[in-house]
């Protein structure tokens, strides 16, 4: 059972406490560890991580080839308006935005073509 967390004003991420796993060691997903240890020099900021392929996008993008229409690009994301807006906020407020990809070789390509969208 997980404890309840503090939220701030402007985002909803949860309070700055190190979880009982990480105390004592256990940071099994299973036991239901999520990442919130802090770097003192970041107070206050998290890192969002985004999975691209199907998760940001509908499809597996990065197989697609190149060059891909800007209209291919939008009808392939989801809610592509709502990510502008929540990434453009996240980083106002001084949080780590990062993508994790499997993709290689050309499908980082394609995923450039897609964030440059």
């Amino acid at each position: 059972k997980r404890s309840k967390s503090n939220s701030c004003d402007a985002c909803t991420s949860p309070s700055n406490e190190i979880s009982n796993q990480a105390l004592t060691g256990n940071m099994s997903p299973s036991k239901g560890f999520f990442s919130n240890f802090r770097n003192p020099l970041h107070k206050n900021k998290w890192m969002f991580v985004w999975d691209f392929d199907q998760t940001l996008t509908i499809s597996h993008a990065s197989d697609r080839p190149l060059p891909i229409p800007d209209e291919q690009i939008h009808a392939d994301l989801v809610d592509v308006e709502f990510f502008r807006a929540l990434t453009a906020h996240l980083h106002n407020q001084g949080h780590f935005i990062k993508l994790a990809s499997f993709a290689s070789g050309k499908g980082k390509d394609v995923i450039a073509a897609y964030l440059r969208y």
